[in-house]
């Protein structure tokens, strides 16, 4: 009897040795997934744009996406990652949507009819006032993704100085030579198409809200035959943004996870999707990174033999 007794105290004991190790692997993958959120990385590429005019040889691009302001993340801290940024000296600041996001405590609380009814625009209002004074001398460029409220968003961008680029496009210019920007804010075929007014030896950069844009963009010719696109930059999947074994917990689209993150160069052209800065629903990254890019434009071809 008393070892049958002794037997059940040490299978106790067993359970709660494992019991406060899984809790103490849950607090630890927690605290790493936080800290991870809150890392801003900063990445640089230099990109080969063959279309790219002279006179822009060199133009500095600063790409961020996916502000994503809930929970911790709040317009003032996303703000201040941004405006930490200004040491790179971009020519262009490019901000690529999702400016909001909502907390976990509101997706498991919230219904349909308080999803469409709930007001952002004061907290995009004080994040945009927050990094009116970054300095890129050559212009400030935003986009807005389906789940940003477009029609409130456009006023507080132009205020704040920003140049929106909602479904449109905008020609920068040095004396004769023109750099064209493309805001892409839906995945619609007819928007996509719509845009497309150029021709091949134009050189356009298209800002997506998603990489979900990729097949159709590359797929559509210029207007004289041939590729529009120069560079394409897409954000929304947040490199899966908690991943076990190669799987994110979140679901993403079959483009999203065929263009999950990183660069991709199999139609010839280079396409990026950033894992951005903000999370979804919760500031956890576990096996994605927080980045911005900074993207070197050269019409100088790559030495592949050095």
């Amino acid at each position: 009897m008393k070892s049958v007794k002794k037997k059940g105290r040490q299978r106790r004991r067993v359970a709660l040795w494992v019991f406060l190790a899984l809790l103490i692997l849950l607090i630890g993958l927690l605290g790493y997934g936080a800290i991870n959120a809150s890392t801003l990385y900063v990445r640089r590429a230099e990109v080969y744009v063959p279309d790219l005019p002279s006179s822009f040889e060199g133009l500095k691009l600063l790409y961020v996406s996916d502000i994503d302001i809930c929970g911790i993340n709040t317009a003032e801290r996303a703000a201040e990652a941004i405006n930490r940024l200004q040491e790179l000296k971009p020519d262009v600041l490019i901000l690529g949507g999702d400016y909001t996001s909502y907390s976990l405590l509101e997706l498991l609380n919230r219904t349909q009819d308080a999803k469409d009814s709930r007001d952002t625009s004061s907290v995009c209002e004080e994040f945009f006032s927050a990094i009116r004074e970054f300095p890129a001398p050559l212009g400030r460029i935003a986009i807005v993704s389906p789940e940003d409220d477009a029609a409130a968003l456009e006023p507080v961008m132009r205020e704040s100085g920003f140049q929106p680029l909602i479904n449109a496009s905008i020609g920068l210019s040095n004396g004769s030579d023109r750099l064209w920007f493309v805001g892409i804010c839906d995945d619609h075929p007819s928007t996509i198409a719509g845009l497309n007014h150029f021709q091949k030896n134009d050189c356009v950069v298209c800002v997506a809200y998603g990489p979900s844009c990729f097949p159709q963009m590359m797929t559509l010719e210029a207007s004289d035959s041939g590729p529009w696109v120069d560079l394409a930059l897409a954000g929304h999947t947040h490199g899966g943004q908690i991943r076990f074994f190669g799987r994110s917990a979140f679901t993403l689209a079959q483009q999203e996870q065929k263009f999950l993150s990183g660069w991709n160069r199999e139609t010839g052209i280079p396409m990026l999707t950033t894992t951005g800065l903000g999370c979804e629903a919760c500031n956890l990254r576990l096996g994605s990174h927080a980045e911005a890019w900074l993207i070197v434009l050269t019409n100088h071809e790559p030495d592949l033999s050095a």
